[in-house]
Order: structure tokens, then C-alpha cells, then sequence
């Protein structure tokens, strides 16, 4: 069972709280959460992503960073979490 599948089966109410981004003291509930992830999924489609491609994410700690994590689970990809602040050769080795 993938991660998103799991994630969706829980019975969570839609309207609790999901994320609490403590910088910004933004919260979104489930149902937020989960039409930003399917919007994201669908516009990652669009753009010829495909199942196992690869996106490095190097955000910070954040709503937006939720979203495209399990957004790109979403749509098959994986995920490769980059330090926000590397430097031009650290970033260079990971990926």
C-alpha cells in the first residue's frame, strides 16, 4: 500500500486541522490539503510527468512543501529532499 493510498483511506474528518505552518500560523483542514495535492498531481500530468521521474524539492519546511511531496507521491514520482540552503556543490553532489 503506497503512502497517498493510506494516507486516503483513513477516516479523518475533512474539516480537522492537517498542516499548521508555524511561521506563518497558516492551517489548512484535509479537504484543503487534499484538492491543493490533486491539483498539483493533475498539473504535474500536464506537464508530461510520469510515473518514477524524479523531483528534487528544495523548500522550506512548509504547507507548499507537503503539498509537492505528496503530490509528486501522487502522481508516481519520487522524491529526492534537498537542504534549502546548499551550496552549488553540495547540491551538485546529491543530485
Amino acid at each position: 500500500m503506497s503512502l497517498i493510498t493510506y494516507l486516503q483511506s483513513k477516516k479523518i474528518p475533512q474539516d480537522r486541522p492537517a498542516l499548521i505552518e508555524a511561521e506563518s500560523d497558516r492551517t489548512i483542514s484535509y479537504a484543503e490539503l487534499w484538492a491543493q495535492v490533486n491539483q498539483l498531481t493533475l498539473g504535474l500530468r500536464r506537464l508530461g510527468f510520469q510515473s518514477n521521474d524524479r523531483v528534487a524539492l528544495a523548500l522550506p519546511n512548509s504547507i507548499t512543501w507537503a503539498v509537492s511531496f505528496l503530490a509528486v507521491l501522487k502522481a508516481g514520482g519520487v522524491v529526492i529532499p534537498l537542504p534549502q540552503f546548499g551550496t552549488p556543490l553540495e547540491l551538485k553532489r546529491l543530485l
